[in-house]
């Protein structure tokens, strides 16, 4: 829940880094969210809400795949395929990290 929690103070943050885990959860409860208004149709215009979130926790997780990667790339997400292109670099794990394990870009 804290992931998700997050994911929505920061709905309106374009910059920054986003963990895979935080990523994740928060897909996980569009996908859920998006079942229940199949189930009660009267809640997608609330699913409308959830745009901007998903836009900018994605942008951040791409900042964080690596150096390069901006909240632009998205736009090939428009394409059929392309949304799985971006599936695929959020998967990627974070960027380089120092000899002590930590990520460089925190």
């Amino acid at each position: 829940m804290e992931e998700i929690k997050d994911a929505f103070n920061k709905y309106s943050d374009f910059s920054g880094r986003t963990t895979r885990k935080q990523f994740w959860m928060f897909f996980l409860f569009q996908v859920i969210f998006a079942i229940i208004t199949m189930v009660i149709p009267i809640l997608s215009l609330l699913y409308l809400g959830l745009i901007i979130p998903v836009l900018s926790i994605t942008a951040r997780r791409l900042h964080d795949v690596g150096v390069g990667y901006s909240g632009w790339w998205q736009l090939i997400s428009l394409s059929g395929i392309g949304y799985f292109i971006i599936l695929i670099f959020c998967i990627l794990p974070s960027g380089p990290h120092n000899a002590h394990g930590a990520n460089l870009y925190e």
